[in-house]
C-alpha cells in the first residue's frame, strides 16, 4: 500500500520517511494528490510542511473558503 498510498489518503498510514518532493514532482498527480488530501480533510498530510506549503500556494487567499481549519505551518518553526 505504501508503494502507491494514494489511495490511502485520510487513513493512518505511516509516511514519515517519504521524499514528498520527489513524490509531487509529476504536476497532474500533485494536482490530484493535494485534491484528496482536502476532500478527506487529512489532517495529517496537510500538515507536513512542504506538502502544506502546496495546499496553501493552491488555495490563494481563499484558504478559509476551502478549508478554514487548515493551519499555515512555518517550516522555520519545525527546524
Amino acid at each position: 500500500m505504501l508503494q502507491f498510498h494514494y489511495s490511502g489518503v485520510g487513513y493512518d498510514l505511516d509516511l514519515e520517511n517519504m521524499n514528498w518532493q520527489e513524490e509531487l514532482k509529476e504536476p497532474t498527480y500533485r494536482k490530484l494528490y493535494l485534491e484528496r488530501i482536502v476532500e478527506k480533510r487529512a489532517q495529517r498530510l496537510a500538515e507536513i510542511p512542504y506538502i502544506n506549503k502546496l495546499l496553501v500556494a493552491e488555495f490563494g487567499l481563499h484558504k478559509d473558503e476551502f478549508w478554514r481549519e487548515l493551519k499555515i505551518i512555518n517550516e522555520e518553526e519545525n527546524k
